[in-house]
């Protein structure tokens, strides 16, 4: 096994194709341009591989009481609460999970990338 760091906007001369998984721990709510490190990140998983994001958002429910202080903790940050990035996860994955917790203010998302071609027993 082995673990692959770099910036998710500057994937470079990586293998295309080649990843099991693709990880972004709030990550993608503070990249500028978060639609090409996901096209890139996505473009390294093998069909059938794993893509999981962990990102924050407003908190609902009861919870939105907390949204001002939420608001400006997340802006600090730099944070853009409004792209609700593990979306991306919902709409190009198969077999997916999507949790919500802390009153909304952390979604997980987890899904398989759809094999393009059937695969061949070894």
């Amino acid at each position: 096994m082995t673990l692959s760091v770099g910036d998710a906007a500057q994937v470079g001369t990586l293998v295309h194709g080649d990843f099991d998984t693709v990880l972004f721990t709030y990550s993608l709510s503070v990249i500028a341009d978060w639609r090409a490190a996901w096209q890139q990140a996505w473009a390294l998983v093998r069909p059938g591989g794993r893509v999981a994001v962990a990102d924050t958002s407003l908190p609902i429910g009861p919870w939105s009481l907390l949204s001002p202080l939420a608001r400006l903790a997340l802006l600090s940050g730099g944070v853009d609460a409004s792209r609700q990035v593990w979306q991306q996860v919902l709409t190009d994955t198969e077999h997916t999970t999507h949790r919500v917790m802390t009153g909304g203010h952390v979604h997980v998302a987890a899904g398989t990338k759809p094999s393009t071609t059937a695969r061949v027993a070894r």
